[in-house]
């Protein structure tokens, strides 16, 4: 099976594997599934908005042109390098154009595709699960385990430590959106600017 867990998507970035040609994202936490797409697409084009290398398309738009999906994954780039295409809200039009791109790509763009939650008889999820070119990495909600890493990480991104009475309430009161949850952790982070850890208080 083609499943790939969220916790190895470091391993992937730093050795990536270009007969990869699509990546489909899923789970309930929205916020966990769009950072991990960002991280995917950043480590690809070398930008999340670069206008020649990054390609955002809607499912509603492969609704309506299925084959702009091939044309866009197959294009070369105009300045060299990798070329993704974001897919955003992955569905029904992704899945009709994603299943004969797939037995036929040859290029080392990548496809990196946003979807919510997915149960085990999705045909999208059973497409790349499948697939001997594609990956499946389901995203869950933060555990308390992924959460104390999270705050580890974005904390000491701004060059702050925190108190471990502190750390244990932050990860009691965060969770269920991962977007959120580092959107609150980057404000704690502002307001404690110029000191060198963060109290409970």
């Amino acid at each position: 099976m083609a499943v790939f867990k969220a916790s190895d998507i470091g391993r992937f970035i730093a050795r990536p594997d270009l007969a990869i040609k699509a990546l489909l994202i899923y789970g309930p936490d929205i916020g966990a599934v769009n950072e991990t797409a960002r991280k995917l697409v950043q480590a690809t084009a070398g930008s999340i908005d670069d206008p020649f290398n990054v390609v955002r398309l809607s499912d509603r738009l492969l609704v309506e042109d299925p084959q702009r999906l091939a044309d866009e994954a197959q294009a070369i780039s105009m300045i060299g390098g990798r070329r993704v295409v974001w897919i955003s809200g992955a569905g029904s039009g992704f899945q009709k154009a994603i299943a004969p791109y797939l037995e036929v790509a040859e290029t080392e763009n990548l496809i990196v595709a946003e979807a919510g939650e997915l149960n085990k008889s999705s045909r999208l999820r059973t497409l790349f699960e499948k697939a001997g070119n594609a990956f499946a990495i389901p995203c869950y909600q933060d555990t308390k385990q992924s959460l104390h890493q999270l705050v580890s990480a974005v904390l000491a991104e701004h060059d702050l430590n925190i108190a471990p009475d502190a750390h244990h309430h932050l990860c009691e009161i965060l969770g269920g959106d991962r977007l959120l949850s580092r959107a609150e952790l980057e404000k704690l982070a502002l307001y404690c600017a110029g000191q060198e850890a963060v109290s409970l208080d």
